[in-house]
């Protein structure tokens, strides 16, 4: 069953959503995952640890700050390995059935929020580069 944490609600349309996961407990040290679009989610008081094949490689963005989640229900929490992707983003429609898992504790909501867009930006930006770029003409070719 997907998990993710509704990022920003429409009213009675869809809702944008970025998945959750722990990459088979691996965390973002598995192969091929951008660290630098992930952050830690969690249920404690004090900041979860990364495990050491988390931590930035040289010349390698780290994951951005940890987002803490309260639990809706005492038995609602975060797997150690919970992590969310913001370059992701999912639309869930209104007529399906989710399970509201928790909020985002007060603290964090703007660090959400602010997170979550500068990766999209980022993300814009790379694919803006490539675009694909119209080939000139050459003098004398074309027949004229």
């Amino acid at each position: 069953m997907p998990v993710s944490v509704q990022v920003i609600g429409f009213r009675n349309a869809a809702n944008a959503n970025s998945p959750i996961n722990t990459y088979g407990n691996q965390g973002v040290a598995k192969h091929g995952v951008v660290k630098a679009n992930h952050a830690v989610l969690h249920n404690h008081d004090s900041t979860p640890r990364l495990t050491e094949a988390e931590r930035p490689m040289v010349n390698e963005r780290g994951m951005l700050s940890p987002i803490r989640v309260r639990g809706r229900l005492p038995h609602d929490r975060c797997h150690p390995m919970a992590r969310i992707n913001f370059a992701r983003t999912y639309t869930v429609e209104h007529n399906v059935k989710v399970y509201h898992f928790g909020n985002v504790v007060k603290d964090d909501v703007s660090v959400l929020f602010e997170q979550w867009q500068r990766v999209l930006q980022a993300e814009a930006a790379r694919a803006l580069q490539y675009q694909i770029t119209p080939v000139r003409e050459e003098a004398g070719v074309g027949g004229s």
